[in-house]
């Protein structure tokens, strides 16, 4: 995937993947989810985890709530443009 596809999935620039790439700068919370709602799931939690995300709490909010299966939320806005 190159980094303007990427940035198209995560509705940021490419300019903003590539300074992630770089090291220049780590995405926001919400990029995080984002890129873990990209990831297979067992890769997932990598990305949720760096949101701040605490898997048992996530899990038994979602498990409370009766979705187990939903992935966390974000939106595309405020991902680092």
């Amino acid at each position: 995937m190159t980094q303007t596809e990427l940035a198209d999935k995560l509705g940021v620039t490419a300019m903003t993947v590539s300074r992630w790439e770089r090291g220049l700068v780590e995405p926001t919370a919400s990029g995080y989810i984002a890129l873990g709602n990209l990831a297979g799931f067992k890769e997932a939690w990598y990305f949720w985890r760096r949101a701040g995300l605490d898997e048992g709490q996530v899990r038994r909010t979602l498990a409370h709530h009766g979705k187990e299966n939903t992935r966390p939320k974000t939106q595309a806005k405020g991902l680092g443009r």
